[in-house]
């Protein structure tokens, strides 16, 4: 089965909505046969899915608050794994 580990961003990061558009998401999967694909998800909702390495995507920043985030991978055999959730901050 795969694994899968939410590289960016890091647990505990503060954005600020002035300042900052988006936020970058980086998965670095893993599979000992082959990779399908990867979804981020923010706050129990999917944002997107990536088919091709490097597993990246943007979300953009619209409201202050408290934000969880992980990434569920699939491998080629139907196999999923999830990632540690991580918590942002976005302030005003």
């Amino acid at each position: 089965p795969p694994t899968v580990a939410l590289a960016a961003p890091e647990d505990g990061s503060t954005y600020r909505r002035r300042e900052d558009v988006f936020v970058r998401l980086r998965a670095e999967p893993d599979d000992n046969v082959q990779m399908a694909y990867v979804e981020f998800y923010i706050d129990g909702e999917m944002l997107a899915a990536s088919e091709e390495w490097p597993y990246t995507e943007r979300w953009n920043i619209t409201e202050p608050g408290e934000y969880e985030l992980w990434a569920v991978a699939f491998d080629a055999a139907g196999n999923s794994a999830e990632s540690g959730h991580v918590v942002i901050e976005v302030e005003p």
